[in-house]
């Protein structure tokens, strides 16, 4: 019965160490999102950092963070990233997963499932992201030891998530003017010079006219 707690007591530390290094993680992986992917219209994402590639076949595996994405992203849910053949070697690669539908969100949110067709995927390879395919990939909900996600480190990618999905814009979408108030008021002078000479251009414009 001591056996069993203390191997108990040793998987539950074991996961929850491991969960708990998986947000910094993430973050760093988001850090490197380049903005042609966007976050605008996504409905949820999930991030993989250090997903296990194989070389032999067709297979992924890796400790993943979910996040929702419903009037503003949710906290930080730990999912697992299974498919195909486990056998062989392979290589560290980082993923991103961009959940384009609620349907293909709901669907893992509520007990897992395959990854559809309306999720897009990217991989890292050392620098640069490109889109993979994940056919046949399935994500199921974390460890039942999950203890929850570190209320600081949920936060900054939480905050990450929303700094991305502001800046990035969808595809066919041309950013908003904005004025800079500041840096208008520091060249003061300069605007006021400039308006006098439009208003005395427009005034002779006018007398010309009549």
């Amino acid at each position: 019965m001591v056996r069993f707690s203390l191997s108990t007591l040793t998987l539950v530390l074991s996961l929850s160490s491991a969960e708990a290094q998986s947000l910094p993680a993430a973050i760093d992986v988001l850090d490197a999102l380049p903005p042609s992917i966007s976050l605008a219209d996504a409905h949820g994402v999930v991030i993989v950092p250090g997903a296990n590639r194989m070389y032999n076949a067709t297979g992924w595996t890796g400790r993943a963070v979910l996040v929702r994405n419903t009037d503003g992203w949710s906290t930080p849910a730990f999912v697992t990233l299974n498919s195909g053949a486990r056998t062989g070697g392979g290589e560290l690669v980082d993923l991103v997963l961009v959940f384009r539908t609620r349907r293909g969100l709901e669907r893992v949110v509520n007990g897992g499932g395959r990854i559809d067709s309306d999720v897009t995927a990217y991989v890292r390879n050392s620098v640069t992201f490109t889109e993979t395919s994940l056919a046949g990939a399935t994500l199921s909900r974390g460890s039942i030891f999950s203890f929850g996600p570190d209320r600081d480190q949920a936060a900054a990618l939480k905050a990450k998530l929303t700094d991305l999905t502001a800046h990035h814009a969808a595809p066919g979408t041309k950013p908003t003017a904005q004025i800079d108030w500041a840096l208008v008021l520091e060249n003061r002078e300069v605007v006021l010079s400039a308006l006098a000479v439009a208003g005395t251009w427009l005034a002779r414009r006018r007398t010309r006219g009549r």
